[in-house]
């Protein structure tokens, strides 16, 4: 079942009301299927909020918002919710062959990069995350001032690599999570601007990997977490970054597109999957495990501290989790809503 999460759609879209009748809108951007622009398109939430209608009052194109965020390729702000054919299949393994030989290779393109910028050799508040060299070399953080790019101003701006190419980029502010929650609320009240915590280059963001291209022909096993700094910590303190067999990746959220499993399918060395996501949302994370258990032998890792993520946790709290290994299955039975 597709749905969304509306107050994130707003913020992820930078929507804004637009009229009585609930529509919502970015002026800022044109129609994706008529390419007009200038509030003559908009959004219309369910009463639910989890899911509506996309409309353009330029071109008089109506669609489902899957098929919208597909347009945009913004998939990723997709939830899927696959408990029924869990259900079904009264929880009967997934674990199929991989299709040695069937997968075509997804064309994975250059993307164009915000102008102006300044790369940063050194920053505090990315040494407090983390950083050093390895990583400073790896994702390019950088920073622009540049007059039309005010949206991505006080924000470090970071490049993606797949199969050699700078396929994505993602500006991260420096303000704290907290920090963008009580924006939030504060423009839903009417009181602020909103702010947005993330900005990312449209084409092809959906299908990133972080880390992918540290993948060898050897790797056998991948962890995979949330997040860039969940990536760096976890690399770091395991020291994967020294390993063939064993390599971290990460997504952005705990949910996996078809274009992104796609991708490592094709890395044909990899049997084993280990999910070690944020456990704020234990339901997306059987979806995915389930999901990926099609393809590989999957597991999921949980932090015994339930309030730390895996970019806070010590070396000794990682290897604990990753000692006891959970079955998606078991995961799904323990975590029933």
């Amino acid at each position: 079942m597709f749905r969304i999460d509306k107050d994130e759609l707003i913020s992820e879209l930078s929507l804004t009301p637009n009229g009585s009748a609930g529509w919502l809108t970015n002026k800022d951007e044109v129609c994706p299927f008529c390419g007009k622009g200038g509030k003559k398109w908009g959004i219309h939430f369910n009463d639910a909020g989890n899911n509506g209608v996309f409309f353009c009052f330029k071109c008089g194109h109506k669609t489902n918002l899957k098929n919208f965020l597909e347009k945009i390729n913004r998939l990723d702000l997709a939830k899927i919710n696959y408990e029924n054919s869990v259900k079904i299949s009264k929880l009967t393994p997934l674990i199929k062959e991989k299709d040695e030989g069937n997968e075509n290779p997804i064309e994975l393109t250059e993307c164009k990069l915000p102008r102006k910028l300044e790369y940063l050799k050194e920053d505090e508040y990315l040494n407090n995350r983390g950083f050093n060299k390895r990583y400073y070399k790896e994702f390019k953080p950088a920073i622009t001032n540049f007059f039309l790019d005010k949206k991505l101003r006080d924000k470090i701006i970071f490049q993606f690599t797949m199969n050699g190419k700078t396929t994505a980029w993602l500006a991260r502010s420096k303000k704290s999570k907290e920090w963008h929650e009580k924006n939030l609320k504060a423009f839903k009240e009417g009181k602020e601007k909103l702010v947005l915590r993330y900005e990312n280059s449209t084409d092809g963001f959906s299908r990133v990997l972080g880390g992918y291209d540290n993948i060898t022909d050897t790797t056998d096993t991948i962890i995979i977490v949330e997040g860039l700094f969940d990536y760096i910590s976890v690399d770091d303190k395991l020291h994967l970054y020294e390993s063939d067999e064993i390599k971290c990746i990460f997504t952005f959220g705990n949910n996996m597109g078809t274009e992104q499993i796609k991708l490592l399918r094709l890395k044909r060395s990899v049997r084993n999957i280990i999910l070690l996501y944020d456990p704020d949302k234990p339901e997306m994370i059987k979806s995915t495990a389930l999901t990926l258990q099609k393809y590989f032998n999957v597991g999921i890792a949980c932090l015994k501290d339930k309030k730390k993520d895996p970019g806070d946790a010590s070396q000794e709290e990682l290897l604990e989790a990753l000692d006891d290994i959970i079955e998606p299955i078991n995961f799904y039975t323990n975590n029933l809503v």
